[in-house]
């Protein structure tokens, strides 16, 4: 069992813990841009909590859509020769 079936996640301010944390360069970088870009990071996590995914959840799928699911299991450089 995962420790996120066990307890509730924090809250602040009704978002998650992970989405509060990019306002936390807003308090060293006070700029408009650093608030736009901001709330744009927080609409997508906020997207994400939604659909009950994670950071490192949606992290994992973005890298199966580039690299693919199918795994090697020799290393490319080693060539397929057989010794008998």
């Amino acid at each position: 069992m995962s420790s996120r079936d066990v307890s509730k996640d924090v809250k602040f301010f009704n978002m998650n813990w992970m989405n509060s944390i990019p306002f936390l360069l807003l308090a060293i970088f006070p700029t408009l841009t650093v608030l736009a870009v901001l709330c744009a990071i927080t609409f997508v996590l906020m997207i994400l909590e939604k659909r009950n995914m994670s950071l490192i959840m949606a992290i994992r799928r973005v890298r199966t859509f580039f690299i693919g699911r199918k795994r090697e299991i020799k290393p490319s450089w080693i060539k397929n020769t057989r010794i008998n």
